[in-house]
């Protein structure tokens, strides 16, 4: 059984990894295909990370957030009930009631959503 500790130290290693991956957030829905911000991140800008679970995969080069996942990265706002960011590929996939949020307030609500690391 994990402890509170370890719990709190995955979600910290979680957040500092997945805040490498990412240089800039401008989301788009390839479904949709159209850009949802009107602002890029700035570089440097830090992402903040909460889920219940996170797993690293590094035979497959994944990080995975499990349970009640909410990213918030430079204004911009994902939550879902599971995150995963392929690092080979640089897509993120997001599913489970999910909502995308950007600075301007822009929503999509989506049972899956697939963006690139850029979100471009």
């Amino acid at each position: 059984m994990r402890s509170h500790w370890h719990a709190g130290l995955a979600r910290l290693y979680g957040a500092t990894a997945l805040a490498c991956l990412f240089a800039c957030a401008v989301p788009t829905v390839p479904a949709l295909a159209q850009d949802i911000t009107a602002n890029p991140v700035p570089s440097g800008t830090q992402m903040l990370l909460a889920a219940d679970t996170l797993v690293y995969n590094n035979d497959n080069n994944t990080v995975t957030a499990v349970g009640g996942v909410q990213i918030d990265y430079g204004g911009n706002k994902l939550v879902a009930q599971r995150v995963e960011y392929n690092r080979n590929t640089k897509r993120l996939v997001a599913s489970g009631a999910v909502e995308l949020i950007n600075s301007d307030g822009t929503k999509i609500n989506s049972d899956h959503i697939d963006i690139t690391d850029d979100f471009a």
